[in-house]
């Protein structure tokens, strides 16, 4: 059950011109939705999903020309950075350039935003290649989207929503 969105829409838009995309927000806005509900349109269209549970699986799952989308959940830690975390993908950098340089691969990342803004994540240069920020103006949920979510998962009358929506 998923609810199309500008965020989601737009994800699907960048990976069009993108092979490694970063979403971005606080805990609990949608990030690993949103990454989990592309990977599996990708999938659809022919790609094989690689959940990344530490940064070795880059490599180790990495074949060369074929369809494959990497999704990384929390990259780099939950609440702040974590140096151990960051300092490993680091020398993974080459395998990542390699990996954004083939046409076939795509890499969806996840990272609260705490530690994106993090100062010692800048050296990670391909995650910071192109991020939608699930917060800017431009991809936050509308009021419109706000109220077909509710509607499609609290399953209200939209009357009761507006309601609701209107006291808060």
């Amino acid at each position: 059950m998923f609810v199309t969105t500008r965020a989601s829409d737009y994800v699907m838009e960048c990976l069009k011109d993108n092979s490694c995309l970063t979403l971005t927000a606080p805990s609990g806005v949608g990030k690993s939705f949103i990454a989990r509900h592309t990977a599996l349109v990708l999938q659809k269209k022919g790609y094989t999903i690689i959940p990344v549970i530490k940064p070795d699986c880059v490599r180790d799952y990495y074949q060369p020309g074929k369809q494959t989308v990497f999704i990384v959940d929390d990259i780099c830690g939950n609440f702040t950075a974590n140096e151990q975390q960051i300092e490993n993908w680091k020398q993974l950098l080459p395998v990542i350039n390699t990996i954004i340089a083939d046409k076939y691969c795509k890499i969806i990342v996840c990272c609260r935003l705490q530690v994106y803004k993090d100062d010692k994540f800048n050296i990670l240069v391909p995650f910071k290649s192109c991020e939608c920020n699930l917060m800017s103006d431009k991809l936050c949920l509308s009021s419109v989207e706000k109220n077909v979510l509710a509607k499609k998962y609290i399953g209200s009358s939209l009357d009761s929503i507006d309601k609701l929506s209107q006291n808060s």
